[in-house]
């Protein structure tokens, strides 16, 4: 009777524990929660950058910059390694809705007091050719969303968990 109250006892014991289980992997209510990275990378030679370069300034990064679902925006150009036309750009969101999730007013008030030039004026030719232009390499540019562990992280200097494995994992015989 002993034994199979023992193995009532464990079953019962590996029920909840297996409940428990998400939650042991799931963030402290005060450590840092986990982020989404969307990672976008093409390629601009140095020759197209002084035309690209200013078009994405004021047409393409603005939806990036005032975005409120956006928490962190960077772009990024080769400095050094093995393709020096590669171009990164990389947002940060709390959360993978935030992704699709509208911009709505910033971008809307900066699209209305920088709208795209008038058919037939210079301008609108020149923005029509760094479009161009710009189309051309982001035609073949790759999209790459990760999650960022947050709790692995470094932000603005300031470590946003632990370092190592902490004094809680000793248990697991490392």
């Amino acid at each position: 009777m002993a034994r199979k109250t023992a193995w009532v006892v464990f079953a019962l014991v590996m029920v909840f524990g297996l409940m428990g289980a998400p939650a042991a992997f799931a963030q402290d209510d005060d450590g840092p929660s986990n982020r989404i990275m969307t990672v976008t990378t093409f390629k601009v030679p140095f020759g197209d950058r002084g035309t690209v370069f200013p078009w994405m300034e004021q047409y393409f990064h603005p939806g990036g910059l005032l975005n409120p679902n956006v928490i962190n925006y960077r772009w990024m150009v080769h400095n050094w390694g093995s393709n020096a036309s590669a171009v990164v750009i990389a947002a940060e969101y709390a959360n993978f809705e935030d992704i699709q999730a509208d911009c709505g007013q910033p971008c809307d008030d900066w699209q209305e007091a920088n709208p795209v030039p008038d058919e037939g004026t210079p301008e609108r030719e020149e923005y029509d050719k760094a479009q161009a232009l710009f189309n051309k390499y982001y035609a073949h540019h790759s999209d790459e969303i990760y999650v960022s562990m947050m709790e692995e992280g470094k932000v603005e200097g300031r470590i946003m968990g632990t370092v190592g494995t902490g004094e809680d994992d000793d248990d697991d015989g490392m």
